[in-house]
């Protein structure tokens, strides 16, 4: 299978939700190396338990309560919060990020992915398109296939038929069936 299909159907396999969170966390996991490319962008990260998410909070918001934390450390806390399950207060940290430090590519690419947490597509979109436009190889080009699922779950939204119908997907899975 070519490398492209492949990525393409991982990204589609993949939960939306854990997508392209950016964090040292993460950028440690993509550190691995191309050994690790297929589980990464199968959202196959490492887990932390929910104990070390809020001791996270815990030290980054103190960090940042300083009032001199690097932009990393903002990512850092919004990732932990939405790992906790709290996407307003996660979308919160990155509404203070981005007033420090605007334009970045990692508060659009959290940004999305929080919205797409939270149920919001149409927003999920925006934020991801602008990320993708920062930065286009970041999570090894992985955010153009987040786009196109999120793009094929809104058709899908406003017409349900669309999921037995769409070649695009069905092509794709027998690729993966068939293995061409």
């Amino acid at each position: 299978m070519k490398p492209l299909a492949l990525a393409f159907v991982l990204a589609v396999l993949a939960r939306p939700a854990a997508a392209c969170l950016w964090d040292y966390d993460t950028l440690k996991e993509e550190a691995f190396g191309q050994a690790e490319v297929g589980a990464i962008l199968g959202g196959d990260l490492h887990k932390h338990s929910q104990n070390f998410y809020a001791a996270k909070v815990a030290y980054t918001r103190a960090i940042i309560d300083r009032g001199n934390a690097p932009k990393e450390r903002y990512d850092d806390l919004a990732v932990a919060l939405a790992k906790l399950g709290k996407i307003d207060d996660a979308l919160a940290v990155l509404a203070d990020k981005d007033t420090r430090f605007p334009g970045e590519y990692t508060t659009e690419a959290n940004r999305g992915t929080f919205l797409a947490m939270h149920g919001d597509v149409a927003g999920a979109l925006e934020h991801l398109k602008q990320a993708v436009a920062i930065n286009p190889s970041a999570h090894f080009g992985r955010e153009a296939f987040q786009l196109q699922l999120l793009e094929y779950l809104g058709r899908v939204a406003k017409d349900p038929t669309v999921a037995e119908h769409d070649k695009l997907i069905r092509h794709n899975q027998r690729r993966v069936v068939f293995g061409y």
